[in-house]
């Protein structure tokens, strides 16, 4: 288990990585040349700069992996999965491209090829909800029934009225008459990846680009972030979606509406408490301040909140303190867990008897 490793820079060439579970690691300018990664698992490791030429990732799982830079010549990506992956200014092909599973399923949202010269390529068909083709040539790309819906595009002429976009598709260059073909689809306020439904992955994408504030995940789409309309894409944004939009708490892990203890039993089970690894919790595991970590931060942003077993918050016709049971509670847990030493598994009994 090699989740989180550091090995940047290091010479991998020609080693066996099969089956490896490498999330989260860090890989950045590594030589992975000639090694066969197949059916490894590479998500969210960043490999920036990386030389994959000539590695075996077949069903490889390369879900929101940063290869930005990456050198891909003859990597075998058959079977790989790659929604969410960066291939920023790398030298993917479009068989390459094709090859994957992720296409093979009409699936490459959020992925990133901005820089890639797309020239003919055919992405008709596919999911590119939240895509970045910034700054890549698309001339005669086929587009036709696919959904471009939050992506920049720098232009576009292959489209027909089974191509969808929303309010946050940008066209750079386009006709009035092929804009006109295409058909228009409204995502509602806090829809951050445009699927019609305010959910966790939403929640966490607003959670993640408050964490980094990085200019690739804001960009143009920086209004559809900003949910209240201020100068900043920050906590308030957080609160705003949480209460106003979801109409629920802080705290309701599930999002089922209501925080109770059966949110607490889901967090603490997903053994993510105070752990050592950094950014790896989200809204479901316990991270409610997006900080990207489960602490007793978290447990006090909820309980503040002032909805613990109060029920949906949409039913209370006004919201109610925190009250000293409560307070005493969040005190008593954070206590208590900081005290165990034992596995994992032993904190969780702590919220089963909630």
């Amino acid at each position: 288990n090699l989740t989180g490793a550091s090995l940047s820079s290091s010479a991998l060439g020609h080693a066996s990585l099969a089956n490896s579970n490498l999330t989260r690691a860090s890989l950045g300018s590594a030589d992975l040349s000639n090694t066969d990664a197949s059916g490894a698992n590479f998500t969210q490791a960043r490999m920036a700069n990386a030389n994959l030429i000539n590695t075996n990732l077949r069903s490889a799982n390369l879900t929101n992996a940063n290869l930005d830079s990456t050198k891909l010549f003859g990597a075998d990506l058959t079977g790989a999965l790659i929604t969410g992956a960066i291939f920023t200014i790398s030298d993917i092909s479009l068989a390459q491209l094709q090859s994957t599973a992720s296409y093979q399923a009409g699936n490459l949202r959020g992925i990133s090829l901005d820089g890639i010269k797309m020239i003919g390529w055919d992405f008709h068909g596919q999911d590119l909800t939240s895509a970045n083709l910034v700054g890549s040539p698309l001339t005669d790309a086929d587009f036709r029934g696919a959904n471009i819906s939050n992506v920049r595009l720098e232009s576009v002429n292959l489209v027909d009225a089974e191509t969808i976009y929303n309010q946050w598709t940008v066209f750079r260059s386009i006709s009035p008459a092929d804009q006109a073909r295409m058909t228009y689809h409204e995502s509602p306020l806090g829809d951050m990846d445009a699927n019609d439904v305010l959910d966790i992955a939403d929640v966490d994408l607003l959670m993640k680009v408050i964490r980094l504030q990085a200019d690739s995940l804001l960009g143009w789409l920086f209004p559809m972030f900003n949910v209240s309309n201020d100068a900043d894409v920050d906590t308030a944004d957080l609160g705003m979606w949480v209460h106003d939009l979801k109409h629920t708490w802080f705290g309701d892990a599930n999002l089922d509406g209501g925080f109770n203890s059966s949110d607490l039993v889901i967090i603490f089970q997903a053994g993510e408490y105070e752990d050592d690894v950094e950014n790896n919790s989200t809204w479901a595991t316990g991270d409610w301040n997006a900080d990207g970590d489960f602490t007793t931060s978290d447990l006090v942003v909820a309980f503040q909140d002032g909805g613990y077993e109060q029920g949906p918050r949409a039913a209370l016709s006004a919201v109610p303190e925190p009250n000293g049971l409560l307070s005493l509670l969040i005190g008593l847990m954070g206590l208590l867990l900081r005290a165990r030493p034992g596995p994992r598994a032993a904190r969780t009994s702590l919220c089963t008897n909630l």
